[in-house]
């Protein structure tokens, strides 16, 4: 499917893509307790939200662009209006398999987790901006920039962490737990 500008939003519902299948998306947004699985399929986009959602790759996640536009190669991961009570419709992306990007914003009580034999490539910056976010990475993550904001406590690299520029903890009770490699 090629798509212009996408927003899948339909409450409690699933998208899944089986091996094979794409999405090539200009501004792609997910949102709205959605769940989406990429069992194996690729998703191309300049700009990915997801917001109050789960997304879980399995395949291919691009995120990038030849242009410089303010969100060109943007994942963002956000709760827009806090938490859902239960805890339960948190934002998360879980990458088990390859994440292009430009930059990556963990906001509001969101989630990214990097598993085991999994790699992710950001060209740019990585925030993590809330003390409530949660950023694990047991693959291998590369990265430009890696900031940590606002006493975030969750923060842990338990494999491969490499960061081509700057490495910052902006807050003294921020915490950054290496079990890992880290490369700066």
């Amino acid at each position: 499917t090629d798509i212009d500008w996408c927003t899948f939003q339909n409450n409690n519902a699933a998208v899944y893509m089986r091996s094979g299948s794409k999405i090539n998306a200009n501004y792609l947004k997910f949102v709205n307790k959605l769940t989406i699985l990429n069992d194996g399929g690729t998703i191309n986009a300049k700009y990915l939200e997801v917001n109050k959602s789960f997304l879980y790759n399995n395949g291919t996640l691009k995120v990038e662009s030849a242009g410089n536009g303010d969100n060109d190669g943007k994942i963002i991961i956000m709760n827009s209006e806090g938490n859902f009570g239960d805890n339960q419709y948190k934002s998360e992306l879980v990458n088990n398999g390859t994440l292009i990007g430009k930059s990556l914003y963990l906001e509001g009580n969101s989630r990214f987790y990097n598993t085991l034999h999994s790699s992710t490539k950001i060209s740019g910056h990585s925030d993590i901006k809330n003390g409530d976010d949660c950023w694990m990475n047991d693959g291998t993550y590369e990265t430009g920039s890696f900031t940590i904001y606002g006493q975030a406590k969750h923060i842990y690299n338990n494999c491969k962490l490499k960061v081509n520029g700057e490495f910052k903890l902006w807050d003294s009770d921020s915490k950054f737990v290496l079990n890992g490699g880290v490369d700066l």
